[in-house]
C-alpha cells in the first residue's frame, strides 16, 4: 500500500488485529489476538515517521521505513514473527523518493521516483523482488510539485496496481493512467484529461468496484475538487463525475476523502476542531457540515483499516476516528461517547442555547454601547461647531461696530490728470532765499521807463526794503497756492 503519512494503521489477519504507528522516532506494533490479550513491542528505532506497509494473500505483513543513517529497512512478519533486511536502495539507485509497498501474488514490489534534472521532474520505476533478488523496470515519467503528499497508486485485488501519472507541458497538466496486472508482469495505460493546473494534489479511493480519483487544488482557501470514476470491471475510461467546491479550508490540513453510499465526506482535524463535510453525488448538493471542539471528542487518530473482504480482494479505508485499546474504532461524533445519556443531551442544548442567547445579548450590548458613544461624539461636534459659529459672529458684529471705514482716496488718479506747474527757480523766494530782480506781477508802464537811473535806484532800494518787510506774507501765501492746487 502506500506511506502511513501520520496514519495509524490497522490491519485484521487471521483473526488478529494489529496496530503499527510511529512515536519518537520509532515503529510500534501492537497485536491483540483472538483470546483479547495485547502485545506491544518497538519494531525499529531511530527512523523517520514516514514508512509503507503492505499485506499478501497469505498473510504476511510488510513494512518499509527510511533510517536516520540513510539507510532502508525492510521488515516482515509471518509465522515466525518479524524479520528484518537492510536495502541498500540509495546505493544502487542514487537519491530516490519512496511512493509505495505493494505485495501481489507474483511478488512484493517497491514504486519509487528518481529526480531528474528539471524541476519537479522524476522516473517512476519498479523494484520487484523475486527469489530474494530486486529487479528494476521503468514505469514512466512524471512531472508533479506533491509527489510527497498524493497518493498516486492503488493496489486491488492482490494482482494489480493503478497509478495516476501527470506531465506538464508549460500550459496544462495532462493526467494519464497506468494499470499493472501480476499474470503478465506489464503496465498498460491510456489517458485520462488534461487540467489547467500545474499544483495538483492526487488521491484514490475503492468503492463498489469503482476506481475513484480526486484531484484537488486550494485557491484562497477553497479547496476544488475534480472527481472522476472508472469501473475496474469494464474496460472503461475515466469519466469527470462533478467538480466539487468547499469555502474555508486551508491548505496545511491533511485531507481525508472517500467515498460511503452516495456520500462524498471531506474530513480533517483544524485549530482544535473536527471538520466534516458530507457531498451527495447524485443530487449534486451539500449535505451537511460538522463542527466539533476536540475537548467534546475522545482522542482522534487518522488511521487506514486493512481487513480481507474474500479470498481474493481486501479493502483499505482512511478515516478519522478514535482507537480503543483493544484496537475498537470509535466514530468521531458518536453521541454515546461525547454525552453520557439523553438527559446530558438536553442539558447540554439548553446551556447551549442559553450560552447562544447571552452571547447574543453581550454581542448587542456592545453594539448598543458603541452607537452611543459615536452618538455622543456627533453631539459633541454639533455643540462645538455651535459655540465656534456663535463666536466668529460676536467677533464679526465687534469688528464692523469698532473698526472705522476709511474712505478710498482718489488722489493718484487727481494727481496723475493733473497739469504740471513750471516754478522758475531764479524767481522762487522759497527756493532761492532772495527776491527776484524783475517783479513779474507789476506791468510797466510809461511813466516807470521815463524815471532817470537814480530814480530807479531810489525805487529799487525801496521796493527791497517793502519787500523784506513783506516776505513773510508771500511766503505764506506760497504754501497757500500750493494747498489749493494740490486738494484740487
Amino acid at each position: 500500500m502506500v506511506s502511513s503519512n501520520c496514519y495509524k494503521v490497522i490491519i485484521e489477519s487471521r483473526g488478529n488485529k494489529l496496530s503499527i504507528y510511529y512515536e519518537n522516532s520509532a515503529i510500534y506494533c501492537k497485536m491483540v489476538d483472538l483470546y483479547g490479550k495485547t502485545k506491544e513491542t518497538i519494531l525499529v528505532s531511530d527512523v523517520y515517521d514516514n514508512f509503507f506497509y503492505s499485506k499478501s494473500h497469505d498473510d504476511n505483513i510488510y513494512l518499509l521505513c527510511e533510517g536516520k543513517a540513510r539507510n532502508f529497512l525492510f521488515l516482515t512478519f509471518d509465522h515466525n514473527g518479524w524479520h528484518i533486511e537492510e536495502l541498500n536502495l540509495r546505493k544502487e539507485f542514487g537519491n530516490i523518493t519512496l511512493l509505495g509497498l505493494f505485495a501481489l501474488s507474483d511478488g512484493v514490489h517497491i514504486v519509487f521516483a528518481k529526480k531528474l534534472l528539471l524541476e519537479y521532474y522524476f522516473d517512476l520505476y519498479l523494484l520487484t523482488k523475486s527469489n530474494d533478488e530486486w529487479e528494476k523496470s521503468f514505469i514512466c515519467e512524471i512531472y508533479s510539485k506533491t509527489v510527497k503528499n498524493s497518493e498516486i497508486i492503488k493496489m486491488t485485488g492482490y494482482n494489480n496496481l493503478h497509478l495516476i501519472s501527470t506531465l506538464y507541458d508549460g500550459q496544462s497538466l495532462s493526467l494519464s493512467y497506468f494499470l499493472y496486472e501480476s499474470t503478465n508482469s506489464r503496465w498498460s495505460h491510456i489517458p485520462i484529461v488534461n487540467l489547467n493546473y500545474d499544483d495538483i494534489y492526487i488521491s484514490t479511493s475503492i468503492h463498489d468496484c469503482n476506481l475513484n480519483l480526486y484531484c484537488y487544488n486550494f485557491d484562497n482557501r477553497t479547496l476544488n475538487i475534480y472527481y472522476f470514476s472508472k469501473n475496474l470491471l469494464a474496460n472503461s475510461a475515466f469519466s469527470l463525475v462533478d467538480i466539487i467546491k468547499l469555502n474555508n479550508v486551508s491548505e496545511d490540513v491533511l485531507l481525508v476523502i472517500d467515498i460511503i453510499s452516495d456520500t462524498l465526506k471531506i474530513k480533517y482535524i483544524y485549530n482544535n476542531f473536527y471538520h466534516e463535510s458530507n457531498y451527495n453525488i447524485i443530487t449534486k448538493q451539500w449535505i451537511s457540515f460538522k463542527k466539533i471542539p476536540l475537548y467534546q471528542l475522545p482522542v482522534l487518530h487518522y488511521v487506514k483499516i486493512i481487513k480481507d473482504t474474500s479470498d481474493n480482494d481486501f479493502e483499505e479505508i482512511k478515516n478519522i476516528c478514535s482507537i480503543s485499546d483493544m484496537l475498537e474504532i470509535g466514530v468521531p461524533y458518536d453521541n454515546m461517547v461525547i454525552l453520557d445519556d439523553e438527559k446530558n443531551i438536553k442539558d447540554n442544548d439548553t446551556f447551549s442555547n442559553t450560552s447562544l442567547i447571552l452571547d447574543h445579548m453581550n454581542l448587542l450590548t456592545e453594539k448598543i454601547e458603541d452607537l452611543s458613544r459615536k452618538l455622543s461624539e456627533l453631539e459633541s461636534k454639533k455643540v462645538n461647531k455651535k459655540l465656534y459659529e456663535s463666536k466668529y459672529e460676536d467677533d464679526i458684529d465687534y469688528h464692523k461696530e469698532h473698526h472705522q471705514v476709511l474712505k478710498q482716496s482718489n488722489f493718484k488718479e487727481k494727481f496723475m490728470n493733473s497739469k504740471p506747474r513750471t516754478i522758475k527757480l531764479e524767481s522762487s523766494p522759497v527756493l532761492t532765499g532772495v527776491l527776484s530782480n524783475v517783479d513779474t506781477s507789476l506791468p510797466k508802464t510809461r511813466d516807470n521807463e521815463d524815471e532817470t537811473p537814480d530814480a530807479n535806484i531810489d525805487n529799487k532800494t525801496n521796493r527791497e526794503e517793502v519787500s523784506n518787510k513783506e516776505y513773510p506774507n508771500k511766503h505764506k501765501g506760497l504754501i497757500k497756492t500750493v494747498t489749493d492746487w494740490l486738494k484740487e
